[in-house]
């Protein structure tokens, strides 16, 4: 909720409805509280809403005469709301100049209190606070700016621009309220100044049309508002701009399409043949409308320096590591931001680790997770474990990317681009994220390796359709039981002396007393040096040839 409090005069006052996304009137106030300049008072008049535009968000009230009738003068403001929790702050620190006088230095907001605040267009804030305790609801009033702006006969965007810029910037404010006086010419803004300074000369100079009633319109205008301001800073017509639309300063992206993002974060686009179209800077005082990227309509060139020098207290330091999807890699800026747009970027050579092995969980995200070799059969072995009952965390798949802080983060030092991440062993992340609890379990249940007569360890693979090794078949000689792995029968490629497939077996006494007869003749005939005896089951295992004779 917010109200206008003027000492001189009936104050405003409505409320904005979560539900409807709506500013509301209200009409019975009960014994609410304002907080005025001296003290704090009982809200007694008010204003009246008479109308809503833009959704909602503009509230258009007029103060009720002393008679009850509605005067012929309006104001329009523009609103923001944002929602903050009070709890074990000072009642005071929230007020501006002479209000935190009313309170109690000392008085805290208790438990539950919350604030809804009112932005009104560039510097007009409201406060309203709801709290749990005896008092009563208190209003915070518009600061001085916002008064000032609420007096001049202009939307607030032009009349903060009139009283910080004073008099001179009384004819873009009159052109800003008016219709393009030009018809087919580029969108800068000096034409149209030039138009008014001298329209004999332009017609005479230019090929664009001009509306001569529309540039008689705006020099009265412009008039009748430079007797109403002050005096003000030394601004040109595009610094004056940027103080009524600091939301729609325009940094030129890369690419040769002229493109530009927005201070406040949306998008413009100029046509390709616009004289503007490779400044560095714009300010964008009209669009289309279009809300993904607006046609820019009206603009003017302006420069880093003059942004620098207009908005010094609202420059942000910000650094940034993120993973960047089309460069594949981490990437670390420290920019000065003035809203979406940067004046200065630059590569953040100290970044810390922490910060880029974050971003990398990200490059991880979208790059996927890689578990082959002996990582993948670590996380099989855990799985199988796991879904027989044994407390094991989630390896699979799934699991583990919803896990990746907790397991990947601490072991992704060094790692920064897709090609680190291709290089990188999952396995000893994986290894220190179970205990030594788990691990013992581990082995009991999915033995990591086979252990071969000749003491050889192969590792075991828990495939889809159960445990698996590959061994030379002259390394099983003597084997008369088929070997398992947790009570399960494994299943045995049998390699030749070149490691290439012979036989696929879970019965290894099977193979011996059946087809094994038929491989032994194929391959004495392929490699007649190494021992193929005619009993398998009687002969010591070996990997070697025959001795030379």
């Amino acid at each position: 909720e917010y109200g206008v409090i003027d000492d001189a005069g009936p104050e405003a006052f409505f409320e904005y409805d979560v539900d409807s996304e709506a500013w509301v009137e209200i009409t019975e106030t009960d014994s609410e509280f304002v907080i005025t300049d001296s003290a704090v008072v009982e809200l007694l008049d008010r204003y009246t809403v008479s109308d809503y535009v833009s959704g909602g968000e503009t509230a258009i009230v007029n103060p009720l005469e002393t008679d009850g009738t509605t005067p012929s003068t309006l104001v329009e403001s523009h609103v923001v709301v944002t929602e903050l929790e009070l709890s074990g702050y000072e009642i005071a620190a929230f007020l501006e100049g002479d209000f935190e006088r009313a309170i109690d230095p000392d008085a805290m907001f208790t438990t539950g209190s919350q604030a809804f605040i009112g932005t009104i267009e560039t510097q007009t804030d409201a406060y309203r606070f709801w709290c749990d305790d005896d008092w009563d609801d208190y209003l915070a009033s518009f600061n001085w700016h916002g008064r000032q702006i609420a007096r001049l006969p202009l939307h607030p965007r032009l009349a903060h621009m009139l009283i910080r810029a004073g008099g001179a910037a009384a004819v873009l404010a009159a052109v800003l309220e008016e219709r393009d006086p030009l018809h087919g010419a580029p969108v800068d803004l000096s034409l149209r100044l030039a138009a008014l300074r001298d329209p004999a000369r332009f017609a005479r100079e230019r090929p664009y049309q001009v509306n001569r009633p529309t540039l008689d319109r705006i020099r009265a205008e412009a008039k009748r508002l430079a007797k109403r301001a002050g005096a003000g800073a030394e601004l040109d017509a595009a610094e004056q701009a940027a103080l009524a639309y600091p939301d729609r300063i325009g940094q030129r992206r890369k690419g040769e399409a002229p493109r530009f993002v927005l201070s406040g974060g949306k998008g413009a686009v100029l046509a390709l043949d616009d004289p503007l179209a490779n400044s560095p800077f714009l300010v964008v005082m009209d669009t289309d409308g279009d809300p993904r990227e607006a046609k820019v309509r009206l603009a003017a060139p302006i420069s880093q320096g003059q942004i620098r020098a207009l908005f010094a207290d609202d420059l942000e330091l910000v650094e940034s590591c993120v993973w960047s999807k089309r460069d594949r890699r981490v990437v670390a800026r420290r920019q000065e931001r003035l809203g979406a747009i940067a004046l200065r970027d630059e590569i953040w050579k100290d970044v810390p680790e922490e910060a880029v092995a974050r971003a990398m969980l990200d490059g991880v995200r979208d790059l996927g997770l890689r578990l082959d070799g002996a990582a993948g059969r670590l996380a099989r072995r855990v799985e199988l474990a796991r879904k027989s009952g044994a407390d094991m965390p989630d390896f699979s798949n799934d699991g583990l990317m919803e896990r990746l802080e907790d397991w990947l983060l601490p072991m992704l030092t060094g790692v920064r681009n897709a090609e680190d991440w291709k290089r990188f062993d999952p396995l000893p992340a994986l290894d220190a994220a179970l205990s030594w609890d788990q691990k013992q379990t581990l082995d009991r249940l999915a033995p990591g390796v086979f252990k071969t007569p000749l003491g050889r360890k192969v590792p075991i693979d828990y495939a889809d359709d159960g445990p698996e090794i590959s061994v030379r078949l002259q390394e099983l000689f003597g084997v008369t039981q088929h070997p398992k792995s947790g009570g399960v029968p494994l299943k045995i490629t049998l390699l030749s002396p070149a490691q290439r497939p012979i036989q696929i077996t879970r019965d290894l006494p099977g193979f011996w007393a059946g087809s094994y007869a038929d491989v032994r003749k194929d391959m004495r005939a392929q490699y007649p040096k190494h021992p193929w005896p005619e009993d398998p089951t009687v002969a010591d295992p070996t990997l070697r040839a025959k001795p030379r004779r």
